[in-house]
């Protein structure tokens, strides 16, 4: 009698697309599609749902409940990236010993921004959204793949700040390392070490909005991204964090395609940024009489 035996199980990365309703861009298809072939085998997921930290949590524990899913990938439903670029992220991340990688991907905007930032608590009492971030110009004077002391030293700030707790707040505390505040619009996640972390650890993708007064009076919705508080929580666990430009990014929507293939946009720096930081000075500094 022959006994059919089982088929192997192999172990495999995991490319998830969230989206509002199923809908994609046909470059982005072609993307996952043609994620790696290094690293292959890849097998693909689209999450549709109107919650957006729904869709992210639900598509990640897939990929933590299945032991043999040793990547979570995830790509927006409007990124188009180069071929196998999910083989040339691994690699870095085996290279430099990375948990998570972020391929850099610029605003769809013309002041040339993009959605990597660096984390500046202490500039932050209008809220968590008041954060320096990255210009393609400034992009292109960093490493290829840079993290957070890279991002420190253009900046000219330090790598570790005394602030602590929510802003406005005035607390203190002993002194903690910068956040590299990166993008999930195309990005990596070797599971390995979040498995290795105590069950639950991870709280799950989230998005805070709150209202706050401006330095004039005026009120204003902050809202930090679900990407950034994951950063935060991956630099307070000691993750080690990366973003790259190896990986050609199209940024699409309606007629507009940013890419993050050379230096570009009408700003040097986030001048919006600096504004805030100096409006806030400005009001801080004002003599008490000006000010009643």
């Amino acid at each position: 009698m022959t006994v059919a035996s089982e088929s192997p199980k192999i172990p495999y990365r995991f490319v998830a697309c969230p989206t509002y309703d199923g809908t994609i861009h046909g470059t982005t298809a072609m993307s996952m599609m043609s994620a790696a072939k290094k690293h292959a085998p890849v097998r693909f997921r689209v999450g549709s749902a109107s919650l957006l930290c729904h869709n992210f949590n639900s598509l990640w524990c897939t990929a933590m409940n299945d032991p043999l899913i040793t990547h979570f990938a995830m790509i927006h439903a409007d990124i188009a990236a180069q071929f196998y670029w999910l083989d040339t992220m691994i690699d870095i991340m085996d290279e430099r010993e990375l948990t998570v990688l972020s391929a850099l991907v610029p605003m769809k905007t013309g002041d040339g921004l993009t959605s990597t930032a660096l984390d500046t608590p202490e500039n932050r009492r209008q809220g968590p959204t008041q954060q320096r971030r990255l210009t393609m110009r400034e992009a292109y004077r960093l490493p290829e793949t840079f993290d957070v002391g890279d991002v420190c030293d253009l900046f000219g700030t330090d790598r570790f700040t005394f602030y602590a707790g929510n802003p406005g707040n005035g607390a203190f505390a002993p002194k903690v390392a910068r956040a590299l505040l990166f993008n999930t619009g195309l990005m990596v996640v070797d599971l390995a070490q979040f498995r290795e972390l105590k069950p639950n650890a991870f709280p799950g993708f989230d998005i805070t909005s709150r209202i706050v007064r401006e330095a004039d009076g005026s009120l204003a919705v902050s809202t930090e991204p679900e990407d950034w508080a994951f950063s935060r929580w991956c630099a307070t666990q000691g993750l080690s964090t990366a973003v790259t430009r190896a990986v050609r990014v199209d940024h699409q929507g309606g007629h507009v395609s940013q890419v993050n293939d050379r230096p570009w946009g009408e700003w040097d720096c986030d001048r919006q940024y600096l504004d805030a930081v100096a409006a806030e000075a400005a009001v801080t500094e004002a003599p008490a009489e000006s000010l009643a």
